[in-house]
Formats: C-alpha cells, structure tokens, sequence
C-alpha cells in the first residue's frame, strides 16, 4: 500500500480541499483501501500540522453539522487527531457531542471515549476541569466515566475522594459508575483499595432498588482481585443475606459469570446460594447461571453446580430448553458426568426432573439419545416408576425409552423385570416397530443370560403381534396420514430454523460482521459486511440432508386410547 503523501490521490493538498469542502469522510472512505497504518498516521499528522498554522480549522470540520451517520475510517481518524487537540474542556465536550450525534448508535461511541480519554491524559489539569464542568452541566454525563478512570490514572490521591463522593450524593446513574471504578480500578495502593472497599460496604449496607446490584457487584470484582483482604466477597454477601431478592442474584450471577472459578471455594459456594431463589421473570440473571452452569471448572464446585441446577428446575423456573448452553455442555462433556445426571433426574420424585431428560433428548437431531446407566440400589417401586414415566414423558424419544428400559432390567431389582418386560412390549414395541426394536437386538449378543432372555421373550411376543396385524393385510389406518406428514415436516423446518437462529445468536462472527443471504437457484450466496466499504461475497452450494423419523402407531390407529394409557401409567404412579 502506499504512504500518505506519496500517494497520487490522497496528500496533503487532496486532505485539505476535502476539509475545505466538507468531503472528508467521502476522502477517507476511498483512503482506507489505499493507505497502510504508518500513512493513517501520516495523515492525521499533516491535518494537525495544517491546523495548528492556521491553514485550516480541522475542529470545525470535524464539528459540522451533518445528517449522514460517521463512518468507520473517519472514526478511525478521528480517534487519532482528538488527543492532539489544544482545546478548553467546554469545546471538546461540544465536539463530542456534536460527533456523538452522528454515530450510528445511541450514546457516545467508544472511539470517542477512547480519544477523550487520551486528550485528558496530555494534561493533569484537564481531569479536574472535565469534572466541573460535567457537574455543572457544561459537558455530558456519559463522559463521567472516562474522566474518573483517567483521573484516578493521574492523582487517585484526588481523585478516589471524588469517586467516593458520588457514591453519598450522585445520581443513580453517577452512584453506579462510581462503584464500577471503585470496585474494578486495580492501580489503587493496598490503603486506596481498603478505602474504597469501606466505602462500598458501607453503601452497601443501607443500599436500596438498583443500587445493590452496582455496589454488590464492585465488591464481588474486588474479590476477585484483591491480594491483601481475601474476605471481601464473603463480607459484602453477608451484608445481603437477610434481605436476598432479584438484585442481589442479578448482581452474583452478573459478576460470577465469568469470574467464579477465579475466587476460592467458599466465596463460589456462598455466591451460588441465593441464585436458587431466582425468579421466572429474572431473565438476565437466568441466563447468567446458564453460563455458570455450562462452564466446568475441573475438580470444583460440580456438587453445588448440580445442587444449583436440579433446585430450579425442581421449582419449575426453567427447563433445559431455557439452559441450551448447559444442555450442551452435558451432551458434548464427560460421559460419566452426563449419565450420573440422566440417572439422577429420572430417579428424582420430581417429574419436573424426568421432562429434564425429554429437553435434553431434544437436542439430539440426526442420532437418537441412548443412555447405559446403573440403576443398582433401586427398589422395585422407584424402578417401575422409572420405567412408567419413561413410556410416558419420552413417547417420542423410542430408542431412549428402550435403553432406559434395557439399562433397568440389567442393572435394576429383579422384581421390577416382570412389569418393565410388559412395559417395553406395549406400549413401547406395539407403538415403534422399528427403532427400538433394532436398539435391543444391537444389545442382545452382549447382554447377560437373564436379560437376554427378557428380550428374547418380549421380541418372539412383538412377532407374534406383528404376524397377527400383517395378517389382516395392510391397513390404511396404519400409515400416518397425510396431515401427520405435514406436521412433521412443519415440525423439521420449525426444528431448524431453531437451529440456524440460535447459532448466529451465539456466533461471535455474526454479532461482528452483519450478513445477507441471497438463495440463487442451488446455491445460497452471503454477503458479510466488515465495514461501509469492504463486503466480502462467498456462494454456498446447496446441499440435501434427509432423516426419517417414525410415528408412534398407537397415535394413528387409536390416538384417544394411546393418550389415555398415558394418563392411566402416570395414575398408576400416583396410586403406587
């Protein structure tokens, strides 16, 4: 690439007639192709140089009033001009502001805080005079931030008092920015980190509302970095412990989420604590446990991580489908993990446990979910409640309910055999004719004597019951109909719609780069923006990919009468 002023298009006299002329932007859009990053700064060096001898007024070029929204490689200018600026504190935050109301989202960008930031630093003086002129409305609020941080940088002697400040007399919005720097700020001496750390306590103490979240969370942060007090998390949760509501667990989970396996044991334990008091409505702080769930922290906290998870879906606040990352992570973790809670919720009394297993069912797509678990200990009453509940709750997961069944009868009561033979024959064999069927034959060459010879019996009894209804010739009523195939067709596309939305919503790349999908006869053509000017195209082949799934007969035969067994399997239970 070329250098700045070499460049036949874009020197200095092509710089300064776009400056003139109020055509910077559409300049630097053509430059960003051509110039590398030793000539953007080239660039930013001739207009400060060409400003500061009165040859142009690059400050009220930048400040024109336009209607179209900044680009990126004038952002990128800007943010290296605006620390050079020699410009009192009132003029700068009305550049700021003038900028900010042409970027292309709410707020002041973070190109522009990160200049500002910059200009402050040039001269101590500027923190102080920034400050005043905030507090008397001369510049804008979201510019506190940056002041305080820079100020604390340059003299947290002078600084860390005002910060305290505002925690007794800001507003809410000055109290939380003001707990943030003081609860994260880690260039505080060990006496500037205690007196701070005091000072948030003692908010935290009489803090109502929003406030706790903003000094709970400083505290928690300060936790985790803090060398010379390693009790601070524990002191500030038991500042909150009598009066836990939704913004104590928003602020644990918030800061927890990425820090837990940061802090030692006791303080994760104490912080998992309230989480299991959270809300339906708590929508934040439920996808927050969701990642603290999802991330395994070898050889810690798995106990109260499990503890965690089986209490709020015990109170129904939310099922697997609402934790897909935690449903995840147990498919694609450790075997033995996952299965000791398969095992766990299909024994549990809550049935709200055993749909936990039909959720996490879900998330298998081409390959059905088959489970080979140990079921020793069990008494025949919960192991026949296993097996009814299976042919109930996974109706649609067949393979499942026969590993589940087959799992029973190798490692269960031997007096539960009897009722789970009967159970895997009807409704489980005279329902599914093919896939569980095709499970217990890969199984049986392995199988010991006893439940070999269970198996044998329940498949001589579905041949005898298969010879009995192919007697009678093909039944129509036997196919699924031609409503049931488009419902699950209906279903299949609704399935991966699912899919695709939730990948990009997940996708780092897709919340970076916005992307259109063109379908062009067999192929799907993407555009990803990287920036105003620069899209890459890349074109897709199409491709087909097909799965069957079977229907359940007893639904299409008798679909009144398959629901009722259903309800007769879980009064069984009741009554039992």
């Amino acid at each position: 690439m070329a250098k700045a002023g070499s460049h036949p298009h874009f020197g200095k006299t092509e710089l300064l007639a776009s400056l003139d002329d109020g055509s910077l932007q559409a300049f630097l859009k053509a430059a960003q192709a051509a110039l590398d990053e030793e000539a953007w700064a080239s660039l930013a060096s001739m207009a400060l140089e060409a400003h500061q001898s009165g040859r142009t007024d690059l400050v009220a070029a930048l400040g024109r009033d336009e209607t179209s929204p900044i680009n990126h490689p004038t952002q990128r200018f800007i943010g290296l001009v605006l620390p050079e600026f020699d410009l009192p504190v009132e003029q700068m935050a009305g550049l700021i502001t003038t900028l900010s109301s042409r970027s292309r989202g709410k707020g002041i960008p973070h190109s522009l805080h990160t200049g500002f930031s910059a200009w402050l630093e040039r001269d101590a003086a500027r923190p102080a005079a920034a400050l005043a002129a905030l507090e008397t409305g001369r510049a804008p609020a979201d510019l506190l931030n940056s002041i305080l941080f820079t100020g604390l940088r340059l003299d947290a002697g002078t600084f860390l008092p005002k910060t305290i400040g505002l925690l007794r007399v800001g507003t809410t919005d000055q109290r939380e920015t003001a707990a943030g720097l003081l609860g994260r700020f880690d260039k505080f001496t060990p006496s500037q980190q205690t007196e701070a750390v005091e000072h948030l306590e003692r908010a935290l103490s009489s803090a109502v509302g929003a406030d706790v979240t903003a000094l709970l969370r400083a505290l928690l942060a300060a936790a985790v970095r803090s060398t010379n007090d390693p009790d601070i998390g524990l002191r500030a949760l038991s500042l909150v412990a009598g009066r836990a509501d939704a913004h104590v667990r928003e602020a644990v989970s918030l800061e927890m989420m990425f820090d837990i396996e940061k802090v030692s044991d006791a303080l994760a334990i104490a912080a998992l604590a309230p989480l299991h008091d959270v809300e339906k409505a708590e929508s934040a702080t439920i996808d927050a446990i969701d990642h603290i769930l999802s991330h395994k922290i070898p050889g810690r906290l798995e106990t109260e991580k499990a503890q965690l998870l089986d209490a709020i879906l015990a109170r129904r606040i939310v099922t697997m489908s609402d934790l897909q990352s935690t449903g995840n992570a147990l498919l694609i973790g450790d075997r033995d993990s996952r299965d000791a809670t398969i095992r766990r919720w299909l024994t549990s009394e809550k049935l709200s446990h055993f749909v936990a297993v039909r959720d996490i069912c879900g998330h298998y797509t081409e390959r059905a979910a088959t489970f080979d678990l140990d079921f020793s200990g069990l008494s025949r009453k919960q192991a026949e409640r296993v097996a009814r509940r299976s042919c109930v709750v996974l109706v649609l997961h067949p393979e499942t309910v026969a590993s589940i069944l087959a799992s029973l009868m190798r490692t269960g009561p031997a007096n539960a055999v009897p009722r789970i033979e009967a159970l895997l024959f009807d409704p489980l064999l005279v329902s599914y004719w093919n896939g569980p069927r095709a499970y217990l034959e890969s199984i049986l060459p392995d199988a010991p004597a006893a439940m070999a010879a269970s198996i044998q019996r329940v498949l001589a009894r579905h041949d005898q019951y298969k010879e009995a209804i192919e007697a009678t010739q093909t039944l129509r009523e036997l196919r699924p109909s031609q409503h049931q195939r488009f419902l699950v067709e209906l279903q299949r596309r609704e399935q991966s719609r699912a899919i695709d939305k939730s990948a990009r919503s997940q996708s780092f790349i897709a919340n970076l780069f916005p992307t259109s999908v063109l379908l062009y006869g067999d192929s799907a053509i993407y555009d990803m923006h990287l920036s105003d000017d620069q899209v890459v195209r890349q074109e897709t082949p199409m491709q087909t990919h097909e799965f069957s799934q079977e229907i359940p007969r007893l639904e299409v035969i008798d679909p009144f009468g398959s629901w009722f067994q259903r309800e007769r399997l879980l009064d069984e239970e009741e009554e039992a």
